[in-house]
């Protein structure tokens, strides 16, 4: 490994060069673990794999408005069916916001890839599979024998030894990873690649047809790559924010105020808007 700590060296590595240093550590143990296959989707994959995939992700979701008033829509959407749920509960004392967030942020990023979104009241695959990631999470940073795999990864062959240190993780992933699968198959079913795409996977499949680097494998992996990486992220960063505002009351008022402030030159949804802030 090499470490870069001064800035115009990493300036010229990074930005003037950034093409000659894009290469990740080929773990065999991360390829065959946690990703459907080796060298597979944006996360773990390498060279020209990761540049197709990457390029084709890119445009793709810019296709479905990354970056344009398009994504604002949906999630201005997201956020006032979050709204009606919360105003539809009767015990406002006792609210746990976690799971109303995370099918928040998980209907936008659903909507995008596989072309629908949950109900507050119906949607057990995704708690499930929040729930086993979570659960496989814990078991990767307490499994002392992963890290050892990860330095010798031969390990892993061995009989007992290698169930306990990756066997088993690679087991719950590969049950966790059917949540995608499900999902991927539920879009393409009845679509024709001669048909107008609504969501991601339709698009991808669509340049499947054209590009050797893009195939059904990465297409999962890509999937599983966003919705983790889109989902885990915001909800969390929500969470906290939520507890924060709860626990800071005058932190709350003043961030209000400013949105108030921000708000009242624009015309976007003033009645969900006000509900909101209240």
């Amino acid at each position: 490994y090499v470490q870069i700590t001064d800035y115009d060296i990493l300036k010229e590595a990074f930005i003037d060069k950034g093409d000659d240093f894009t290469g990740r550590p080929d773990n065999e143990i991360f390829q065959e673990v946690l990703s459907f296959g080796p060298n597979t989707g944006v996360i773990s994959s390498n060279g020209d794999s990761w540049r197709e995939n990457r390029r084709a992700a890119i445009s793709i979701l810019r296709d479905f408005g990354m970056g344009k008033n398009l994504m604002e829509e949906q999630i201005r959407n997201s956020v006032a069916e979050f709204i009606d749920h919360l105003d539809a509960i009767e015990d406002k004392d006792h609210v746990d916001l976690r799971w109303p967030i995370q099918v928040m942020i998980a209907n936008v990023i659903n909507e995008i890839l596989f072309g629908y979104r949950y109900k507050y009241d119906d949607c057990k695959p995704l708690i499930d599979y929040v729930n086993g990631f979570n659960e496989l999470m814990d078991e990767m940073v307490g499994n002392v024998g992963l890290l050892i795999a990860l330095v010798f990864p031969k390990i892993r062959h061995l009989p007992v030894i290698g169930w306990h240190t990756v066997g088993r993780i690679q087991a719950e992933q590969a049950r966790i990873n059917e949540y995608i699968i499900e999902n991927v198959d539920k879009a393409l079913v009845d679509y024709n690649v001669e048909d107008e795409p609504t969501c991601f996977a339709h698009k991808y499949k669509k340049r499947m047809v054209e590009n050797n680097h893009l195939d059904h494998t990465n297409l999962l992996a890509t999937c599983a790559d966003f919705f983790f990486a889109g989902m885990e992220t915001s909800t969390t960063t929500l969470r906290w924010a939520m507890l924060f505002f709860a626990a800071n009351q005058q932190a709350q008022i003043s961030l209000r105020s400013e949105f108030l402030g921000a708000l009242e030159h624009r015309i976007v949804r003033h009645q969900k808007v006000n509900v909101a802030v209240d």
